[in-house]
Order: structure tokens, then C-alpha cells, then sequence
């Protein structure tokens, strides 16, 4: 049995699968840098100076809409000139009015969400569940922190590596992070650099060896 994190290795195990029967393999993610952040802003009238927070995922209390919205009203406050974007499938989504400072759209194209994820001053998606995390890792190919629940899985990319914040499920916990990077906008910088690291790291080449090596385990032990 294949797993992508440490974390999804004890779930299993916990299930009753044998420890020797789980290898951890790496997840493979397509690095992604040539997006214009230009492009998307004057898509979308949003002004050059104005600070983008980026929410790529299903619109559904699970992956954190809910959550994120509420902070935002009062982050709006205190930095005026914010914007949030909510971007993806809208099917199950949660239903509510239109707000100042939102843009909501639906599902983009390779190229649309490319264009976002370079115009964003951080992504945030703060879902209740994940086993892995593709979406924070390909922000991070473009430099950006993220933030997100503090789960198992997350702990080991974002929270080991430094290329982002993890929070609580207080309210108030996700506000104050996101507030705190959009003052600092060099420490956001800094995350995201060591987010890149991480990322890099998850290249399609590496992940086809970690399955070969694993192939290769179990072949040896049932030879």
C-alpha cells in the first residue's frame, strides 16, 4: 500500500495494515512558473497595489470557505485595499451574497489559475482535510506562502519546512496569520522561498524513483 505522507502511513496503519506493508512514495507535482500576475489583475480590475489573498479549491465548508470569508470581513477592516479571490468549482457550494473586496469565480483554466496563483500576495485554503497537498505546493512554485489548518499531513511540508502558516480552527487564529503576512510582506517572501525548496523537491523524476524503490522493497521481500 502507497502513501504520500508520514501522516497518511499512520492512518493506514491504524486501519490494520501491517507497517511493512506501506512504503511512503513522493507525489509527483508539475512545477509551474510561467504565469502572469499582470495579466490576471487587469482581468479582473484589480489594482497592482492591492494585496491578493488566493483561494483555489471547491467552495464548500469542508476546504474552509466559510472560514477564510469570516476572516476576511475583518481583515478588510484593518487593511482596506485587500482582496480576496475564491476560485474553483462552485457544485455544493455554499450559498451567499456578494461582498466588497470578493471576486468569485468559477472554475479557471490551466492558464487562468497559473495567472492567479503569480498575481496573489498568499494562498489560503483552509481545509478540514488533507492527505498530502497539491495546491500548497504549487503556490509554491511561485514563491508564495500559504496558509492553512494545522493538520498531520501539512505539518510535514509547511510547518517543517517554514514556507508558510498553520493555524487553528479559532477564528481568530486565521485572521491573525494572514494579517501578519500581509504586514510583512518580505517574511511572506521568505516562506515562500522555502516553499519553492519543498516543492522542487517533488519533481515527477524523484517520485518515479521512490515508486521504483518501493516496487523494488517488495519484490525483494516476497521473492
Amino acid at each position: 500500500v502507497l502513501a504520500h505522507t508520514e501522516a497518511e502511513r499512520q492512518v493506514l496503519e491504524r486501519l490494520g495494515i501491517p507497517a511493512e506493508r506501506v512504503s511512503v512514495v513522493l507525489h509527483g507535482v508539475d512545477p509551474q512558473e510561467g504565469g502572469d500576475g499582470q495579466r490576471f489583475r487587469e482581468r479582473h480590475a484589480i489594482p497592482a497595489a492591492a494585496p491578493l489573498i488566493l483561494f483555489l479549491g471547491r467552495k464548500t465548508r469542508e476546504k474552509g470557505v466559510l472560514r477564510l470569508l469570516g476572516a476576511f470581513r475583518r481583515i478588510r477592516d484593518a487593511v482596506p485595499e485587500v482582496r480576496l479571490v475564491l476560485a474553483g468549482p462552485s457544485a455544493g457550494a455554499i450559498p451567499r451574497s456578494a461582498e466588497v473586496g470578493v471576486l468569485d469565480l468559477s472554475d479557471l483554466s490551466e492558464a487562468q489559475k497559473q495567472d492567479a496563483l503569480a498575481a496573489c500576495a498568499l494562498l489560503c485554503v483552509p481545509s478540514e482535510g488533507e492527505s498530502f497537498g497539491l495546491v500548497y505546493h504549487e503556490a509554491w512554485f511561485y514563491g508564495k506562502a500559504v496558509v492553512a489548518l494545522d493538520l498531520p499531513a501539512l505539518r510535514e511540508s509547511v510547518a517543517a519546512n517554514g514556507g508558510g502558516l498553520l493555524v487553528s480552527e479559532d477564528p481568530a487564529s486565521l485572521e491573525e496569520a494572514l494579517l501578519s503576512l500581509l504586514r510583512d510582506p518580505q517574511r511572506a517572501r521568505a516562506m515562500g522561498e522555502r516553499g519553492r525548496g519543498v516543492a522542487l523537491r517533488h519533481s515527477w523524476a524523484s517520485a518515479i524513483e521512490s515508486y521504483r524503490l518501493a516496487y523494488r522493497q517488495t519484490c525483494g521481500d516476497h521473492r
